[in-house]
């Protein structure tokens, strides 16, 4: 059987889980029923065979089930085309450089209203922080021009752009959408960035194995627009829907052109061990140089695990954190706003720069 993920997609440390191949997050039976399992409303049967088709040569079958985007009539014939299109030339991209000490944070988002006061308010507080560049996260459906321009609005504030093309935290999130939007939408805001994410949110390898042939649309799409923007991968230790319960591993999605390597879930809380990062890390195989993504405390520390801690001093919590990250090894961080749980459990605390406003007592700004 083809190795469709020796590049881009790879299982290692603890718990030795094997190669990902195609059909191996695929059910059992491929029929109109697998197709649409109770609870998934979105089944159109003009566009079976070509959803069969996919889920037969995609290494994350459960994706294609359960991704409203892809049932749309014509998508998953599209993502078909250009699985044809990769397996006859494989493009090669260049691995370019990226500067080092990058403080990021995450994530500005598009507003279909236009208002952006609450994402210049926030702006202004993490430039008094020493941040130098924020995350752009799109969804799909974002239309390309305002995303294109909530970059360029960034860009002149005076940060710098790192974009990722992303999604909320649920499977029916759309991340194998229409490639002809998708090109348009990389191509609006990589016009504007430094580097660009492969994975952040859905589609981090957390909830979505990206083939190669994906991995390489999104990278070429990137590359047609900015042939300067850097390719950032992915190590996300944790549980994934090909781990099961089977015990945390890293799963790695970072090609062989990615400047730098993120890092999440075992680093960027008050008590990980950095001491210890560089020797597990490359233990692990994980690629060099890393970013780590920073959290603070711990998940959810001003929701579902509330620390009694205010914004500004979780923010200094993070800024140690930060610190320690840098002085054991890694390259730069990428912060989380918020406490990463962005509306899940009070839909007033979001992790967007544009939604939420930082929490800054009234007299922080007076000398």
């Amino acid at each position: 059987m083809r190795r469709l993920l020796a590049v881009s997609m790879a299982a290692v440390c603890c718990c030795a889980a094997d190669e990902l191949t195609p059909g191996s997050l695929m059910p059992v039976s491929l029929t109109p029923e697998s197709l649409a399992p109770e609870g998934i409303v979105w089944r159109n049967p003009a566009n079976e065979s070509q959803v069969v088709r996919l889920m037969t040569r995609t290494g994350d079958a459960r994706s294609v089930i359960y991704d409203r985007a892809c049932a749309q009539e014509g998508v998953a014939g599209k993502w078909n085309g250009i699985f044809d299109a990769f397996e006859e030339n494989r493009p090669a991209f260049e691995r370019l450089g990226l500067r080092e000490g990058a403080r990021v944070i995450a994530e500005a988002r598009a507003r279909e209203d236009g208002d952006y006061s609450v994402l210049d308010e926030n702006l202004r507080f993490f430039r008094s922080r020493g941040y130098d560049t924020v995350l752009l996260a799109f969804y799909d459906g974002d239309e390309p021009g305002r995303i294109g321009e909530l970059a360029a609005r960034i860009s002149g504030a005076g940060f710098r752009v790192w974009m990722a093309f992303s999604g909320g935290d649920q499977l029916s999130e759309g991340v194998l959408c229409d490639p002809d939007w998708l090109a348009e939408a990389v191509s609006a805001v990589a016009a504007h960035s430094e580097a660009m994410l492969l994975g952040w949110r859905r589609s981090s390898v957390h909830l979505y194995f990206q083939d190669e042939a994906f991995t390489s649309y999104l990278i070429g799409c990137a590359r047609n627009a900015n042939p300067s923007i850097a390719v950032v991968g992915e190590a996300y230790w944790g549980h994934t829907a090909k781990t099961g319960n089977s015990g945390a591993c890293f799963s790695v999605n970072s090609p062989s052109c990615s400047s730098a390597c993120l890092v999440f879930g075992v680093y960027g809380f008050a008590k990980s061990n950095f001491r210890r990062s560089k020797g597990f890390l490359d233990g692990a195989g994980i690629p060099e140089p890393r970013l780590s993504v920073v959290m603070g405390d711990r998940p959810y520390y001003l929701t579902a695990a509330k620390n009694g801690r205010g914004f500004v001093e979780n923010q200094l919590v993070k800024e140690h954190v930060e610190d320690l990250a840098v002085e054991n090894g890694f390259y730069g961080t990428i912060t989380i706003f918020n406490d990463g749980s962005d509306g899940m459990f009070d839909p007033s605390i979001t992790d967007n720069l544009s939604v939420t406003p930082a929490d800054v007592p009234e007299d922080y700004y007076k000398e």
